[in-house]
């Protein structure tokens, strides 16, 4: 695709924040949230609804999330980096790690060693013994979803991780910081939950609602990035234009990862 190609196409898509909107989809889901902690506490069958709403929510937060790290939710930065650290949050996936690693896979797509999506899977892979290879055979054939856990525990861990410059630690003290004020909040809404009695329905419920999460991450990211064609090591990073060259059709992959 050329450049003027690439112009002429994204000149049709929708463009920029979406502002209010988003807003209200999130106070929309938020408020799911709440009405599902109301029927999960009022128990029986009643927490089978509470599951259904709870779960949409949480996939609909890690979409806006998502919104959020290209700088789409909000036309005010202060509101979209709010609204992404409570989306964060919520779904217990670091904002700033996520939006460092999200911004360098899309500026370095399908690159070996550059895309950290990429270089995650292919560092852990390419060493894979045979033992190995069944245990990941295991895993996906029971619905397991290892790898979507490994996605949100390496945020985690990230900050810790990438400090071999100044700027980068710089960067990564403030994602620390913020990360401790994520565990700060679980603590908090725990020990309110602790008080009032209910910490161990509000661990069953997060527990559930969180496995389902995860469950859903893999099944939404995992074939959509399965067998994208890699650049050469050497390669320069691509312009968005040139981009389509590593890219795929999505027509054999199952509809909910299109």
């Amino acid at each position: 695709m050329t450049q003027d190609e690439w112009r002429s196409v994204k000149a049709t898509l929708p463009n920029g924040p979406t502002g209010h909107l988003t807003l209200a989809l999130w106070l929309a889901d938020v408020a799911l949230l709440a009405a599902a902690w109301v029927l999960w506490l009022a128990g029986g069958p009643a927490r089978i609804a509470a599951l259904v709403l709870a779960t949409l929510a949480l996939i609909h937060l890690y979409l806006i999330l998502h919104e959020a790290l290209h700088g789409a939710a909000s036309r005010s930065r202060a509101c979209n980096e709010a609204i992404g650290h409570l989306c964060g949050w919520i779904i217990g996936l670091p904002y700033l790690p996520r939006r460092r690693s999200h911004l360098g896979h899309h500026a370095w797509t399908a690159h070996p060693t550059r895309d950290p999506e990429n270089r995650k899977m292919i560092q852990k892979f390419s060493v894979m013994t045979e033992r190995g290879a069944r245990t990941l055979e295991f895993i996906w054939r029971h619905w397991i979803p290892m790898m979507a856990f490994n996605h949100f525990l390496s945020h985690w861990i990230a900050p810790f991780l990438h400090r071999d410059t100044p700027a980068h630690r710089a960067k990564s003290n403030t994602e620390i910081a913020f990360s401790a004020l994520y565990l700060a909040g679980y603590a908090a809404v725990g020990a309110l939950a602790y008080r009032a009695g209910v910490l161990g329905s509000l661990i069953a419920f997060s527990t559930i609602l969180w496995i389902v999460l995860l469950m859903a991450v893999e099944l939404l990211n995992l074939p959509h990035h399965a067998e994208i064609p890699l650049l050469a090591d050497d390669a320069a990073r691509p312009p968005l234009w040139e981009q389509d060259v590593v890219s795929h059709s999505c027509a054999n992959v199952p509809l909910w990862s299109r």
